[in-house]
């Protein structure tokens, strides 16, 4: 069988484009980026790379799909999957070349009639309220007196979104209408020139000129909260159809809103079905995520929201095949099961992150800690400061003050312990992370290593 074509494409530094790559590679894919410069993806051998412009992004796109003719293309954040959308709009005026373009991004994403519908919140979760999956009460927010008008008729807690926001960036959680009505105000600003130029020159990110020059009014909207623990699930989709996917529940993360760190696998049927409703409905193709709010007096899952483009789940195992892999088998034809292993599976830290944001950790968690050993470079890669943090700016903004978008610089000790790790020659097997210690155990049979694990517990 051939070996598939990937290409990747990231406009932000986040590892997950370089884990992607990894676990692509391992699986015998043959892998192209389109990524900002000194993206981390760079310490990875294999990989042919393009550069991402930020002044001319579809162009970009438009080098790096014409020069690898990709069999698929797998977006790594939501700006890319914007993108995508954007050059295929424009490629149906394109004839015979936009024809093949137009082919390309819709065997990547799905049918590109509901483009607008994954790029939305209400509208696709008003849409699969109607498919019959359980979502939480919600609505736009087109004024203060809609607000108000919410708060009326349902007081209490309640979650204020930005459309065109990801991370969290753009979610926040109030108690009432006094904390709404400053969310409200100070998302329906456009992005003021001053943090623009702050993002420009001291994060040394070139896509938000594109963003500041070509905004739009934001729309806002409300949703009920739901009492409970946060879920994820990664779905790999053909054609309208679940291939796979992974469930797992949030037991730690960046932040209130922002990205899970420590992740636990879960089977959840209403989760599953809600993920083929997506599927189905939407025509879905390649990954795509979706978050859940588990309520915790009942166990009922609601779908909050939903990510057109690859998750951070994609090359993580979890006692079954990775989805990363079934990709690769889809692409060459191969039948790919759903059957979920029955085992214990512990609890994943997410590596470089766990690390970084450790004070959101709980003190009593044990999880394995996913460094990438047989990429030695990536993990030294992923080690340093986040790219946007390394210019002369951005060490005078940490001295000056913390942000904590970017968390924490790793332990001294930590950073030392891992590089001791690195440089025994070896495969390192099993990595522990506990109460924000490490221990490494370097076994490759499953039962010892288990056995092990249950002594550092």
């Amino acid at each position: 069988m051939s070996r598939p074509k990937i290409l990747i494409v990231n406009t932000t530094w986040w590892p997950l484009a370089a884990r992607l790559a990894d676990s692509f590679l391992n699986n015998g894919a043959a892998v192209s980026a389109l990524v900002p410069c000194d993206h981390s993806i760079q310490a990875i051998k294999g990989v042919r790379l393009y550069r991402y412009a930020g002044s001319k992004p579809l162009t970009s796109l438009c080098v790096a799909i014409e020069s690898e003719r990709p069999d698929i293309i797998v977006p790594a954040d939501d700006r890319a999957t914007q993108h995508l959308h954007q050059l295929h709009f424009k490629a149906t005026q394109w004839g015979k070349r936009g024809a093949a373009l137009c082919a390309l991004i819709e065997r990547s994403l799905g049918d590109a009639h509901y483009f607008p519908l994954c790029g939305s919140r209400i509208p696709f979760l008003e849409y699969m309220l109607a498919a019959g999956v359980r979502v939480p009460d919600g609505a736009a927010l087109n004024s203060e007196m809609d607000l108000k008008a919410w708060f009326l008729k349902q007081p209490g807690k309640a979650v204020i979104k930005a459309e065109g926001s990801w991370g969290g960036s753009g979610v926040r959680i109030v108690n009432n209408f006094a904390e709404a009505l400053v969310a409200y105000r100070d998302l329906c600003q456009p992005l003021p020139f001053r943090r623009m130029l702050r993002i420009l020159l001291v994060d040394r990110n070139s896509f938000v000129l594109s963003d500041y020059f070509y905004q739009t009014s934001r729309r806002i909207s409300i949703q009920a909260y739901v009492e409970g623990r946060r879920a994820n699930v990664m779905a790999l989709a053909w054609r309208g159809k679940l291939v796979t996917s992974v469930s797992v529940e949030v037991m730690a993360a960046q932040s209130g809103t922002g990205a899970a760190t420590i992740l636990q696998r879960v089977l959840s049927d209403e989760m599953t079905h809600a993920t083929e409703q997506v599927a189905e409905k939407l025509g879905m193709s390649g990954f795509f995520g979706l978050d859940f709010m588990i309520e915790e007096e009942t166990g009922r899952a609601f779908m909050i929201e939903m990510n057109p483009r690859a998750t951070q789940l994609g090359h993580l195992s979890f006692g079954s095949k990775m989805l990363t892999q079934a990709l690769v088998d889809t692409l060459q034809g191969k039948e790919v099961s759903s059957e979920i292993v029955q085992t214990r599976v512990w609890p994943m830290a997410m590596f470089p992150q766990a690390l970084r944001f450790p004070d959101e950790i709980p003190l009593k968690v044990v999880a394995l800690l996913d460094v990438p050993w047989s990429r030695p470079e990536l993990v030294k890669e992923l080690l340093r400061e986040p790219r946007s943090r390394r210019g002369l700016l951005a060490r005078f903004e940490m001295w000056c003050r913390h942000h904590p978008a970017f968390g924490k610089p790793i332990r001294p000790e930590l950073f030392k312990q891992l590089n001791a790790i690195l440089s025994v020659p070896g495969k390192h097997e099993v990595t522990i992370w506990k109460n924000g210690l490490i221990f490494e155990l370097c076994d490759v049979v499953s039962k010892p290593v288990i056995a092990q694990i249950r002594k550092v517990i």
